[in-house]
């Protein structure tokens, strides 16, 4: 997709979105008819009931774009804010007691929590309140 679109100046390709902006209507509508254009010339075909014309703003990959610039969606931050708290922090690490080495799958389940609190810990989870 990007390569259809390649040098069209304020015509950002995201995957599969198409967004065209200008620092005003006309400027816009150019671009935009660039954009036609050239889709004509390559065989791109548009889904109509995805394509919203002269917006003053978009919603795209978890952000609305506009403006005022990039902010999150709010649709996304509700949906964040109102997941349900955690009952318990962190899943129970119970040695299995089944196998008949089980000294070294205690060994392997405690290295395998350690790898976590590393990993955790480096993407800023240390912020967290721990229960242990």
């Amino acid at each position: 997709m990007e390569e259809a679109f390649e040098g069209l100046e304020g015509v950002p390709i995201i995957i599969d979105d198409i967004l065209v902006y200008g620092a005003n209507p006309e400027e816009h509508d150019e671009r935009l008819q660039a954009v036609m254009e050239r889709a004509l010339e390559k065989g791109v075909k548009f889904n109509k009931d995805k394509c919203s014309f002269s917006a003053s703003s978009v919603c795209c990959f978890g952000h609305v774009i506009g403006a005022d610039g990039m902010k999150p969606d709010p649709e996304k931050l509700k949906a964040i804010k109102e997941v349900p708290r955690p009952q318990s922090c962190l899943p129970s690490l119970e040695c299995s007691t089944t196998s008949q080495n089980t000294f070294p799958t205690c060994l392997l389940e405690i290295k395998a929590f350690k790898t976590y609190s590393n990993v955790s810990h480096s993407l800023g989870v240390q912020k967290m309140t721990r229960c242990w």
